[in-house]
């Protein structure tokens, strides 16, 4: 069957060629993207395909394109007013992934996003967690996650009370890990478009946002965590799901026994070692054994740079290092 088709009409050639290749890289859409720069090929189209989303500038709106057989238009708009008050209208300079978000937010008011048919894949759940701080956990994951992504589908969730990852991202957040996890809760007929709008990405690595309040991670229980992650799994859309787990969730150790291998890093100072004797004599007394049996103890070497961005720490002396972790596990060739 064939794809239905997300239209972008903009005549700054640039601008859509750059949102053309940002929507074709989320291959996870069900949709064929075109784009266009000149609004005659536009109309010639829509007589011939099955247009189902137009995204248009607001430069290149018309008349014309109202009487176009498509019904779902939204307008980027350029001049920060909303000159035509009955197309919907998304703010065309920001992110790619806020524009596409609001998209999907506007389409799934009218009907539901269409399933993207492919063959159900078994997911790999990785944990990183050690109760050694300042470890270069979060880090390590994100390396992992970065140089996994190069071959396959992987999905990156942090569960830090504070995990400044939301510095980096310059507060461009449409969507938190909470947020997500409380529209599954209340809207679960939707679920999959509210996670395909909360994704974001890292060198082709796909994450939600982690939670602004950690009060609100703080608050959620272990079934629900567990809930959340099998309905991201019943979607198929990911090979690896990696956990960057923290003391403050509730569950962790359930969380950590879902993981089919937990990466716990270490430290060679008397305290670091104390802690993850008592981790370890914890697991064994509340019989916990399996998670020891699939834990993979690292002891990361002396880094002397670490890379200033989120998409450079799979360079340097670190992403050697992680890359070699993943060999000798067989994940990475």
């Amino acid at each position: 069957m064939k794809r239905k088709i997300l239209a972008v009409c903009d005549s700054e050639t640039e601008y859509t060629n750059r949102m053309q290749e940002f929507l074709c890289m989320r291959e996870e859409l069900p949709f064929e993207v075109y784009a266009f720069t000149d609004t005659e090929k536009l109309e010639k189209s829509s007589k011939k395909e099955d247009i189902e989303i137009l995204l248009i500038s607001e430069s290149d709106y018309s008349e014309k394109i109202k009487e176009l057989p498509i019904e779902n238009v939204y307008m980027l708009n350029e001049s920060g007013h909303a000159e035509h008050e009955n197309v919907e209208q998304i703010n065309k300079y920001q992110s790619s992934e806020k524009v596409l978000g609001q998209v999907l937010e506007f389409y799934s008011k009218r009907k539901e996003l269409p399933r993207k048919i492919k063959k159900r894949v078994p997911v790999n759940m990785i944990g990183v967690y050690s109760p050694v701080g300042r470890c270069l956990q979060t880090s390590f994951a994100l390396a992992m996650g970065q140089i996994l992504a190069k071959k396959h589908k992987v999905l990156y969730l942090n569960f830090e009370s504070f995990s400044g990852l939301g510095q980096f991202l310059q507060n461009d957040i449409n969507m938190d890990l909470t947020d997500l996890l409380y529209y599954y809760s209340n809207t679960r007929e939707r679920f999959r478009y509210r996670l395909e709008s909360s994704l974001q990405t890292i060198n082709g690595l796909y994450f939600v946002p982690p939670a602004v309040s950690f009060m609100d991670l703080q608050s959620i229980n272990a079934e629900t965590w567990i809930e959340l992650l099998m309905a991201i799994e019943d979607e198929g859309m990911f090979e690896y799901i990696i956990l960057d787990l923290s003391d403050c969730v509730q569950g962790l150790l359930e969380l950590l026994r879902k993981c089919s291998i937990v990466y716990t890093i270490l430290k060679e100072d008397n305290m670091a070692v104390a802690k993850i004797r008592q981790y370890e004599e914890l697991l064994a007394d509340m019989e916990y054994q399996d998670i020891l049996d699939k834990t993979k103890k690292q002891k990361i070497p002396h880094i002397r740079q670490i890379a200033p961005r989120l998409e450079q720490v799979t360079y340097g002396e670190l992403g050697e290092y992680v890359r070699g972790v993943l060999r000798e596990d067989m994940l990475y060739e």
